[in-house]
């Protein structure tokens, strides 16, 4: 089977190194590489930011300007193809700076040889493809996970529901019956069975509040029915009544039709997590939460006042303590597209920030509909 064809872009300014290149490469495969050549920055620029090449060669002096100049300006354009930087000879600070500008190699031309440049153009090829593979199976897991997240969302609701309309409902209605018990038997006078009765329906009622709560845990109905506001102000005043050494401040600046539709169960559950995460965890006795639009930016806030922690050690533990919920967080946020950064000094308490475009989000809503 034929190689397919290498469409290579050589940026060179000087004649003599492009017959060079160019006989190089006839060595090779004559018909393997179609090689295009641009001899100054401006047109260079124009031709890479066409993305029509597989690879390009650059060499670092190009007249007033640098290889590495065009090569920073390739990478924010977007260029993925593979970059070869070419030079007279060697320079460590050079070779380092291409390197970590993108650069995929690093050739002395006085030391080129058609076996060294073909297996750098291969490997430089190669490893583009590589990445390539890699940053695809990184979507597809990203995709997975987001998918599991929905899902798990959606069983919450559905077992949530079935707690609330079904044992929820049950239990209700045996406390009814029991009431119902207990009222014959205080109008025939039968004590004993009173007691009994009442002591019952004490146990019942426990059972429902119960059911109740695990119910909210699992899907707060309120943001169904009301929105994540409401959830926000009802959320708070169950974390003040569990919690009530611990005072909660709130500062809310944004309206209900600000927050994408898509965001509030995750916005949620961060905030859910971060709160846990400073009740059982900080010693302290304040969490501030703040939840505010920066121009197109919907930025969740919760900080504390606590002992704070060694961010580092923490996420490195080992099993039920390791990251406190921080890797959940983070995965719940930038699954949805957002951003997420902790901060904690022991000592000072800890910051937990998650932000989202939210300008990208409706329109990722609007195009779902």
């Amino acid at each position: 089977m034929n190689d397919p064809q290498v469409k290579v872009l050589l940026v060179e300014d000087d004649e003599g190194d492009y017959v060079l290149v160019r006989d190089l490469l006839s060595q090779i495969a004559p018909s393997r590489y179609v090689l295009k050549w641009e001899s100054s920055y401006e047109t260079a620029l124009a031709a890479i930011r066409n993305c029509g090449y597989d690879l390009c060669l650059l060499d670092y002096c190009l007249g007033d300007r640098t290889g590495l100049e065009l090569l920073r300006e390739a990478r924010e354009m977007g260029c993925r193809a593979p970059i070869i930087f070419l030079a007279r000879q060697g320079d460590y600070q050079v070779d380092l700076e291409a390197m970590r500008g993108g650069a995929a190699d690093y050739l002395i031309k006085s030391q080129i040889n058609a076996h060294l440049l073909d297996r750098s153009i291969r490997y430089a090829i190669e490893h583009k493809r590589a990445e390539e593979e890699l940053r695809e199976s990184h979507r597809r897991l990203q995709a997975l996970s987001s998918q599991l997240l929905d899902a798990q969302e959606s069983e919450r609701k559905r077992i949530a529901k079935e707690l609330h309309d079904g044992i929820g409902q049950i239990l209700t209605a045996i406390k009814f019956g029991v009431e119902s018990s207990l009222q014959r038997a205080a109008c025939s006078g039968d004590h004993p069975c009173q007691q009994s009765l009442t002591a019952v329906i004490s146990v019942i009622q426990s059972g429902i509040d119960e059911i109740r709560r695990i119910s909210r845990d699992l899907w707060p109905t309120i943001l169904s029915d009301l929105g994540v506001l409401a959830t926000i102000s009802w959320y708070c005043r169950e974390f003040q009544n569990i919690y009530s050494k611990m005072r909660i401040l709130r500062e809310i600046d944004v309206l209900e039709e600000e927050v994408p539709e898509q965001l509030k169960i995750t916005l949620y559950r961060v905030l859910q997590e971060a709160t846990n995460n400073a009740a059982k965890h900080s010693k302290g006795d304040v969490v501030s939460l703040s939840l505010k639009k920066n121009h197109d930016r919907l930025e969740l806030t919760v900080s504390d006042n606590g002992q704070g922690f060694d961010l580092g050690s923490t996420l490195a533990g080992h099993g039920s303590h390791r990251g406190l919920g921080l890797t959940s967080m983070r995965e719940r946020t930038e699954l949805s597209g957002g951003s997420f950064s902790i901060q904690s000094v022991l000592g000072k308490g800890t910051v937990v920030r998650a932000s989202w475009d939210t300008a990208a989000a409706l329109l990722a809503e609007s195009s779902a509909s």
